[in-house]
């Protein structure tokens, strides 16, 4: 008795934060705030930064600082609202807040802490493949105007850093990379490093490092287009209204051969009488059955240019799928593929 006690006793104490993923936290910090429980939903997020294991996600810890920092500028504690953005600008530099959705003044709130913090951030395509000489485009966001270079370095380079491209950036842009070397020949297969670093007249700073991974790649071929379903077709012919000569030569054996025995009053065949008109019956079932069975088939001519027209655009389709397959197949690509981000 005393040891259920204690299990039931045990399983009424809150769980230790180790043991609930940060998944679940956010989630439970969610719920409060949309439910209006503020400081509840404070207190899980302000768990959730300050417990989170080493190995949650920058997305999702982007997303704890941020929606901690809006929850406390709505308590009016605004410095520790900053601090928060800047904790979310500083996880991804790309952060931002929507205009029509955030109050003016907490939105004045986020650019004073964007302006505080100095962050760079490189997203580039995680895995593309390129013609050989299309332009790879790497996304730039910076918290502070300035120029920002791309360096590639490998051994196909002779180890040394080659400049790649050069870009001002007052936010956010694009830049389209050339994957080329020294001597603007096409990258050979191997591993890269590109790093990124930002300057202004103040001075320069090292922005973040991407392993990249270049190997060539067959473009990939198209499936055939499969065959129209039967529901698409129409009918090509219909039965036409059957022919009442013909249940009436068929009606007209069958009482024929029925009333042959009476009518020839022969004792010969009077003895036949039964099985008479068991043949006079079968033929005109038969002639019934040939008067509704035996319908004539019309063609109809509209359905089957339809029909023929619809088999003929989907074997152009695949025709010309087939013909891009084979331009496809002499089609060598550059795929890129970051490896370490």
């Amino acid at each position: 008795m005393a040891a259920l006690l204690l299990a039931l006793g045990a399983g009424l104490l809150p769980l230790p934060a180790q043991a609930q993923t940060a998944d679940a936290t956010l989630a439970r910090a969610v719920a409060a705030l949309e439910a209006t429980e503020t400081e509840r939903g404070v207190e899980l997020l302000r768990q959730l930064v300050t417990t989170a294991p080493s190995t949650t996600s920058a997305a999702l810890r982007r997303e704890a600082e941020l929606r901690l920092a809006v929850a406390s500028w709505s308590l009016g504690l605004y410095d520790s609202a900053s601090v928060h953005f800047q904790a979310a600008i500083s996880i991804d530099p790309f952060t931002s807040l929507d205009r029509e959705t955030f109050n003016p003044d907490l939105l004045a709130l986020f650019r004073a802490a964007k302006r505080a913090t100095f962050a760079i951030g490189v997203r580039p395509p995680p895995d593309t493949a390129l013609a050989l000489r299309e332009r790879w485009p790497v996304a730039i966001a910076v918290t502070r105007p300035g120029t920002v270079r791309l360096w590639l370095t490998a051994p196909a380079l002779g180890g040394r850093d080659t400049l790649t491209a050069t870009a001002a950036v007052d936010s956010t842009v694009t830049v389209p990379l050339a994957l080329v070397g020294r001597d603007t020949a096409p990258l050979p297969a191997g591993r890269y490093r590109l790093a990124v670093e930002w300057s202004d007249a103040q001075g320069r700073s090292p922005g973040p490092t991407l392993a990249l991974e270049v190997s060539p790649h067959v473009a990939d071929t198209l499936l055939p287009e499969p065959a129209p379903p039967d529901s698409l077709y129409r009918l090509e012919v219909r039965f036409g209204r059957p022919s009442h000569a013909g249940l009436a030569r068929g009606v007209g054996f069958g009482l024929g051969a029925g009333l042959m025995p009476l009518l020839l009053a022969n004792s010969r065949l009077r003895g036949s009488e039964s099985r008479a008109v068991t043949v006079g019956v079968a033929l005109s079932l038969a002639g019934v059955a040939g008067y509704v069975l035996g319908r004539p088939r019309q063609p109809l001519p509209e359905n089957i240019a339809y029909n023929r027209a619809l088999r003929a655009d989907w074997e152009v389709r695949n025709r010309a799928i087939a013909a891009a397959n084979e331009q496809r197949r002499g089609v060598v690509l550059v795929r890129v593929r970051v490896v370490s981000p």
